[in-house]
């Protein structure tokens, strides 16, 4: 790791504060609280999750999003959004849900994953693509 070389602290320090675990849910919690307005979009990477992609726990399926639940928006060539309103464990409440499929040249390069807590605002607003 080498943090040593840039910290006032020795190399064992900064593996035992590693080592322990850390709340990130309340971190960004207590982060979301201390700004002001209405709007907050939050994105996060499914991927850093343990039990991420085709083994999460839930009934949301990112590579194929449900179209009998799922609102489909096509904003050009280059991004299709899925929206829905759906239950977070975590939040313990309802959330807008967006999953933004990014294409180039014809061909899906990503799928990213947004959401809000505001259920009226469009996909469009949640992803940044006014």
């Amino acid at each position: 790791m080498q943090l040593a070389r840039f910290s006032p602290y020795g190399e064992q320090t900064h593996r035992i504060h590693f080592e322990q675990e850390f709340d990130f849910l309340a971190f960004n919690k207590n982060l979301v609280d201390m700004l002001p307005g209405k709007e907050i979009i939050i994105a996060f990477d499914p991927c850093f999750i343990p039990k991420a992609g085709k083994h999460t726990y839930g009934r949301v399926n990112m590579s194929e999003p449900n179209t009998n639940y799922f609102d489909k928006e096509i904003c050009n060539e280059d991004l299709t959004i899925y929206t829905a309103v759906v239950y977070s464990k975590a939040f313990g409440r309802d959330i807008k849900l967006a999953i933004a499929v990014f294409f180039k040249d014809g061909r899906e390069i990503t799928r990213k994953l947004y959401f809000s807590t505001d259920l009226d605002q469009a996909g469009r607003q949640i992803v940044g693509k006014l």
